[in-house]
């Protein structure tokens, strides 16, 4: 009976081609898990790139959960109501106050930009505030007789609503969106109505 003798050189060749196909395994997993997390980065990319470029043009507000009448909310007008520079007053449909001071009109859009609430039992029609941009009619805004609030806009497809609390939007008295006025605001706006009616 003849013995085989171990070969060392053919041992060593067989642990040395495992090994090696061992590795193409490793790379070609790690390679698989760069191509995820490619697609998975390219991704995130796209979407901040897309939220970046909305900046400029898209407002929008998240409800807060805390108030009932709180909605969530998107105006796809920011571009132009950043650009306005006039700001008129009307009484039924007649204009009673134009209001061109730039640091007013800043303030006033930065807090009427989206509207933020809804549902709430108002009365509205008899003054409106209309935004320009030299002759050109940015947004409609109706003023509350009783309160500090002021209806931004209707939903229309510059301008809507999700996750809601339950309101009809075509309502006269409670439809359409709404922003509380901060009260220095509010004391401005009044006190100009009042010196001019």
């Amino acid at each position: 009976m003849i013995k085989q003798k171990n070969n060392p050189v053919n041992a060593r060749d067989a642990s040395y081609d495992a090994s090696l196909a061992s590795n193409k395994e490793n790379k070609n997993m790690i390679m698989a898990k760069i191509a995820r997390h490619k697609v998975l980065v390219g991704i995130i990319i796209i979407i901040f790139l897309s939220w970046v470029i909305s900046l400029p043009f898209v407002a929008i507000n998240i409800p807060n959960n805390r108030d009932a009448h709180s909605i969530g909310s998107i105006a796809f007008d920011k571009w132009q109501m950043n650009r306005v520079n006039r700001i008129e007053i009307q009484e039924h449909m007649e204009t009673i106050v134009t209001i061109y001071d730039e640091e007013f009109i800043n303030d006033f859009i930065n807090h009427t930009m989206v509207a933020k609430a809804a549902g709430f039992n108002s009365i509205f029609g008899r003054y409106t505030i209309s935004l320009y941009r030299d002759d050109t009619l940015v947004r409609k805004m109706d003023l509350c007789e009783l309160h500090s609030l002021i209806r931004v806009y209707h939903q229309s497809p510059r301008h809507r609503f999700f996750w809601t609390a339950i309101f009809l939007a075509t309502c006269s008295c409670c439809g359409g969106g709404l922003v509380e006025l901060p009260r220095h605001i509010s004391n401005e706006i009044w006190q100009k109505i009042y010196e001019n009616e």
